[in-house]
């Protein structure tokens, strides 16, 4: 019997400690930023990100500090989220809508104030960075990405370190296309990034307890039998 009520109690001081490390990291960006194709230098430090097709082929970048996401979380849950202020679609009818497309970034080593087009254009964009695209047919709203389900990877494979860095981009960068998204320097409705996860104890932590507790039990035993 009291075998098994030590097992029951480690097993409810574990599940405690497991919700009780549930954590939401709910932030705006670090930095984020334009670049357009042949242009001089980046468009940071402005109220709007900008994606568009031929032209003025432009992309956009969003770095997150995730510094305080610990190594080995859990990821439970994981919303990027991003403000459509305007949008313009060429020639395609209603149906067709301005989509954009979502890139994970494997170099954080980039500032609005210096990236440029050899950097944006240079990136990977196949299914290694591939976050999934989101159909945009309205503007004046939120739209998310669910980066724990996307088509290509997703962010429980991706060491977050300090930073994370994302690309933005119009699915259709060969027509006339574009939209224009608030920035993190936006008064409000800036993107967003929201995370849960759950930090699990180091084993030492269970086996200390563990200890602790059959001592507690030893000592009980012990002043019974006195």
């Amino acid at each position: 019997m009291k075998k098994i009520v030590l097992l029951l109690t480690i097993t409810l001081l574990c599940a405690t400690w497991t919700s009780a490390g549930e954590v939401l990291y709910d932030e705006n960006p670090y930095e984020d930023a334009y670049v357009s194709e042949g242009a001089d230098g980046p468009g940071g430090d402005v109220d709007l990100l900008y994606i568009q097709g031929v032209g003025n082929v432009t992309r956009s970048l969003i770095k997150f500090d995730t510094s305080t996401i610990p190594t080995g979380a859990i990821i439970t849950s994981a919303v990027l989220g991003i403000y459509l202020e305007e949008e313009y679609m060429d020639g395609f009818g209603p149906s067709v809508t301005m989509d954009a497309e979502l890139f994970y970034v494997d170099n954080d080593n980039w500032d609005d104030a210096t990236v440029d087009w050899d950097f944006v254009g240079g990136l990977t964009t196949d299914s290694s960075t591939y976050m999934g695209f989101e159909a945009m047919p309205d503007e004046d709203q939120y739209y998310e990405w669910d980066l724990l389900n996307t088509s290509g990877i997703n962010i429980s494979q991706i060491d977050l370190d300090d930073y994370l860095s994302l690309m933005l981009r119009s699915r259709y960068e060969n027509i006339d296309n574009y939209g224009v998204f608030f920035s993190a320097e936006s008064d409000s409705l800036q993107p967003y990034l929201k995370i849960t996860y759950s930090v699990i104890p180091a084993p030492g932590s269970i086996t200390l307890a563990v200890i602790g507790l059959s001592s507690v039990m030893a000592i009980r035993r012990k002043k019974r039998n006195l």
